[in-house]
């Protein structure tokens, strides 16, 4: 009976051992995957700014971008910014609520002089790609914890969103880059 009891006992310290190892792999298992998710991004972001480089370069430096917003609640507002050689040659901004099928605008403005642009405190700051490529780096920095993390590119590979947006917050969170659209000015 002393045998079995031993035999028993040791099975038990056994198992006990295997369920701690096993516990213990799948803490480190999960350490690794966040840490590779934000490897993925960071690797995403090399990517697509070695394709943004490269293009840039072979389209002549000239490009617009628009950056859209939208309100859940019906508000919206879009810019428009035109780089031509690294430097905002033009913004554009217009602010409007589309509720069903009404669109009323409220403010729209065009800048285009090196006085005028950025002049006006509404719209997105006037910066190049290369501005917001250095932009979202600090974004993707952010604790995978408490944020989630966004990085999108289009399909020509050039960034299109970066940012985050708190785990914890319900409405209009997202705090980064966001393009609706881009066009090369050859395009």
């Amino acid at each position: 009976a002393k045998h079995d009891v031993k035999m028993f006992n040791g099975r038990i310290f056994f198992l006990t051992m295997i369920a701690a190892l096993l516990v213990l792999y799948l803490i480190i298992l999960s350490a690794t995957f966040e840490n590779a998710s934000s490897l993925t991004l960071l690797e995403a972001y090399g990517v697509s700014l070695s394709t943004w480089n490269d293009l840039k370069t072979k389209n002549g430096n000239c490009y617009t971008y628009v950056s859209s917003f939208s309100s859940w609640v019906g508000f919206r507002s879009r810019t428009t910014i035109k780089v031509d050689n690294s430097e905002v040659v033009k913004r554009m901004y217009e602010e409007f609520d589309q509720t069903q099928q009404i669109v009323e605008f409220y403010i729209q403005y065009i800048e285009t002089t090196p006085q005028e642009i950025g002049s006006h405190a509404k719209g997105i700051a006037p910066k190049s790609m290369d501005d917001l490529y250095n932009e979202c780096v600090s974004y993707l920095a952010v604790d995978e914890e408490t944020n989630y993390v966004y990085f999108k590119t289009d399909s020509m590979g050039i960034l299109k969103t970066c940012g985050y947006s708190n785990k914890f917050c319900a409405d209009d969170c997202f705090q980064g880059i966001r393009l609706s659209s881009f066009l090369f000015c050859n395009n």
